[in-house]
């Protein structure tokens, strides 16, 4: 019985051991102040979510959007992605190849623009 319970502590460490990456939200300003207003009330939102794991980013909504411009630009100015995609509640994942940057992501959501700011930290 005791060799079950160590089995099993040894694979709960295991697990645990690995796990030092830490997924960070990046927030997102709305260029329409009516839907800042009213977010909170609804349910569902289709303000989209976006978080960065090193240089994995994950962008999120409640519910399906379809043709949202995705752009990010670095602290000079350069474009370092651009894209139209279609957002689910499972997510959008994408890679960056820029190292220690500041950046700016920019959605463009049926006529709402929202940005936020972010650095990508890879160890």
């Amino acid at each position: 019985m005791k060799t079950k319970y160590y089995l099993l502590l040894a694979l709960i460490l295991s697990y645990c051991a690995g796990v030092k990456a830490v997924e960070r939200h990046i927030f997102l300003c709305s260029s329409d102040y009516k839907d800042y207003q009213v977010r909170d009330k609804r349910s569902v939102s289709l303000e989209p979510t976006v978080t960065i794991d090193g240089n994995t980013m994950r962008i999120y909504s409640d519910m399906t959007i379809e043709n949202v411009l995705i752009i990010i630009i670095d602290q000079l100015g350069n474009t370092l992605y651009t894209n139209s995609i279609t957002i689910s509640p499972q997510g959008y994942t994408l890679t960056l190849n820029s190292t220690n940057e500041e950046c700016l992501i920019e959605l463009s959501v049926g006529g709402v623009l929202y940005c936020g700011s972010f650095s990508i930290d890879i160890d």
